[in-house]
């Protein structure tokens, strides 16, 4: 008996041994770390930029306390002043990966007959997917996408398992209030990293 005792804890402390010496395939970023073959392009009215920093993160958010959604935010850094960031809104009855958003054309216009949309909780509550595009001049100089025909967030592939997504997106951004102006973005976006917040 006691050698069978000693047999099978040779045996755990070896698999313990084994396991704490594995690696993990995929390693995710630390927050703002930029892995090579992570890329983005930006193009603000023509001019090329290539984002320095990334916080790219998916969470869940809720509506009404029992309405729930997946949240995902690609965040990025263009200079020490300047951000760019990109969020997908999809909703956890909609179905799909719980840390994956759908890959597919979000378009910002209320003609986009590919938004799904339910009557969730009060019947007279429609939640769509969607997307929306924010370039931070400053602080307190903020422009936001318009909704119009020609403006998208395309997700060509979300991978919720290794956390990573590729796309492509075209705007017309509007400043938001107390300024007026409007700038032209576009761009696209390979292997981005995402990390869970707040699940």
């Amino acid at each position: 008996m006691k050698t069978i005792r000693k047999k099978l804890f040779s045996f755990l402390v070896i698999s313990l041994v084994i396991l704490a010496s594995c690696k993990e395939d995929t390693v995710r970023p630390d927050p703002l770390e930029v892995p090579e073959e992570m890329t983005m392009t930006v193009k603000i009215n023509g001019t090329s930029h290539t984002p320095v920093l990334f916080d790219n993160y998916i969470t869940l958010t809720s509506r009404q306390d029992s309405i729930h959604g997946k949240y995902l935010v690609l965040n990025s850094l263009i200079n020490e002043t300047q951000k760019f960031e990109i969020a997908i809104t999809n909703w956890v009855s909609q179905g799909g990966h719980e840390f994956g958003v759908f890959p597919k054309k979000y378009l910002f216009s209320v003609a986009d007959t590919a938004r799904r949309c339910e009557a969730i909780g009060n019947p007279d509550s429609i939640y769509c997917d969607g997307a929306v595009i924010r370039y931070f001049l400053s602080d307190d100089y903020v422009y936001q996408s318009l909704d119009d025909s020609v403006s998208f967030v395309n997700i060509t592939r979300c991978d919720p398992i290794r956390f990573k997504i590729n796309g492509n997106f075209n705007s017309m951004l509007i400043a938001l209030p107390p300024f007026e102006d409007t700038i032209y973005v576009q761009g696209s976006f390979e292997n981005q990293y995402y990390r869970e917040r707040g699940y």
